[in-house]
């Protein structure tokens, strides 16, 4: 449900961390108060406890805990993970030194994150495996369970990690993995905006967003009525996002990975992935979810009258879903910037830039969804590189602030000792140089990796 983010533990510096309610239990009645760290939401979507809400009553935590949810992300104390008193000049932007941060806790426990995200993506990527070779031999069927198993286990990841997406939507270094790789991804990358969209948008009660109810960070404006996608909606439309593109295991090879571009009757072929294909493998399966079929279908829909090269031509922007508009936004995303035996990967920043021009400015509904997949994509996660404005490489420690390390100069050079952390939030507020460059490419991953202290590096080392 939430990042685990756990700094020093002793009886005056426990900052935030993940406890269950069991826990808290125990916690309370010693007489300590807790901070709620984030919003939660229960698996309704309904928001159950405030950031912020202070709990010293164990009936306050019977009554959240009534309301479905285990765990919650606290905060002990006066002294707040991430943001520091008011930096000095002489060091802007830099946290106070002391006990705040154990670093070499923090970075043991993004390792710990990326080995299991790691363990996870290997196992899904062995289960589609399995799954297209039963449908290649077969002509369609596959093991039904061990898709929805392979789903529930990417799900229950990421409920458990927050940033746990952008750790499984993983590099594809080997061509012929594509088909794969793309499942996983889409169905990682496309349920995390979904979520974000649905609890973070469109999930009120009377299921309407009115303009006072946004403020100037949240998103467009307007009045806008949403669907609400429940629990087991959502599964289904998980499973949808990874079974997408499985009518390809239908289409010839040579049309797949032809490096030039397709004629107007070939690519007429790959168009049949979806909406004939990708249909008959979902009937001949017994698999009649409105969801998972309408992901399979109609992922390739325009989604504003008149868009080019949007298939099947009869199904209009008008009648597609949300989830279905999302689906395409991820496919499109995760397509460019994968490398494939036929082109490069286009660099995500340049990605995701392109999409916004392309679909900004459009109806109402989807400028919603445009921003929910725009701000999952802007999440820098914990142990990720990004660049500084100022030209310093900086490793994540955590995506809120973000709290970083920088370990280059301005020019690209390594720096001889590792820096204290920086939270960016603050210190763009004392120097508008530090802060996230996004108007340039992300920094090479093989070149950033060499230039990283030792410590940081094993961070990018999966067993």
């Amino acid at each position: 449900m939430i990042n685990e983010i756990i700094t020093v533990l002793n009886s005056e510096d426990i900052i935030k961390k993940t406890l269950s309610i069991n826990s808290l239990f125990s916690i309370i009645q010693a007489g300590r108060t807790a901070t709620v760290a984030f919003d939660i939401y229960n698996d309704l979507g309904m928001l159950v406890v405030q950031r912020g809400e202070k709990l010293s009553d164990t009936k306050q935590l019977q009554d959240i805990r009534n309301k479905g949810v285990t765990q919650l992300a606290i905060d002990f104390g006066k002294k707040k993970f991430g943001h520091p008193a008011k930096p000095s000049k002489e060091q802007p932007g830099y946290l106070s030194k002391g006990p705040v941060l154990d670093v070499d806790f923090r970075l043991r426990e993004i390792l710990e994150q990326k080995r299991e995200a790691c363990k996870k993506y290997n196992h899904a990527k062995k289960n589609i495996k399995n799954i297209v070779s039963e449908i290649k031999r077969t002509g369609g069927i596959f093991n039904y369970e061990l898709l929805e198993d392979t789903v529930s286990d990417l799900l229950n990841f990421m409920t458990d990690n927050e940033n746990a997406f952008s750790y499984l939507t993983g590099e594809i270094f080997s061509y012929d993995d594509y088909l794969y790789n793309h499942s996983i991804n889409v169905c990682t990358l496309g349920t995390a905006v979904l979520r974000w969209f649905n609890f973070r948008n469109g999930y009120r009660d009377d299921d309407t967003i009115a303009d006072s109810e946004l403020n100037a960070n949240d998103g467009p404006s307007g009045k806008v009525q949403f669907k609400r996608y429940r629990k087991e909606a959502l599964f289904n439309i998980s499973v949808g996002y990874f079974l997408h593109d499985i009518g390809k295991t239908l289409i010839p090879a040579n049309i797949l990975n032809k490096p030039d571009r397709l004629t107007n009757t070939e690519f007429d072929i790959v168009k049949t992935h979806s909406y004939k294909k990708g249909a008959e493998i979902l009937k001949m399966n017994g698999l009649g979810n409105a969801y998972i079929n309408n992901v399979v279908q109609y992922h390739h829909c325009e989604m504003y009258t008149g868009e080019d090269r949007c298939y099947p031509e009869n199904k209009k922007f008008d009648e597609n879903s949300a989830y279905i508009k999302i689906a395409k936004l991820v496919d499109i995303y995760d397509a460019l910037t994968s490398r494939r035996c036929y082109k490069g990967a286009v660099n995500p920043i340049n990605v995701a830039t392109s999409i916004y021009r392309i679909y900004a400015g459009k109806d109402q509904k989807l400028q919603y969804i445009l921003y929910s997949f725009l701000r999952v994509l802007g999440i820098y996660p914990a142990g990720s590189i990004a660049r500084m404005v100022n030209g310093q490489l900086i490793y994540v420690l955590d995506s809120e602030g973000p709290l970083v390390i920088p370990f280059t100069d301005r020019i690209g050079n390594p720096l001889h000792r590792q820096h204290d952390p920086i939270n960016l939030a603050d210190a763009a507020m004392e120097d508008p140089e530090v802060a996230l460059d996004t108007t340039r490419p992300g920094p090479s991953l093989v070149t950033s990796f060499k230039l990283l202290p030792e410590d940081l590096k094993r961070t990018f080392l999966n067993d």
